[in-house]
């Protein structure tokens, strides 16, 4: 089982990759790549 420290390591990581991912598809959206920014979204 994880602990509360692990846990909260992974919770942080994981935000910070979901706030990348949204700054990318931001960056895709403003350049018209609407599939490639749907597909990163999904994935």
């Amino acid at each position: 089982m994880i602990n509360d420290k692990d846990r909260n390591i992974l919770i942080e990581y994981r935000l910070a990759q979901a706030k990348d991912t949204i700054d990318e598809v931001k960056k895709l959206i403003d350049n018209d790549l609407l599939k490639v920014a749907v597909n990163r979204i999904y994935y």
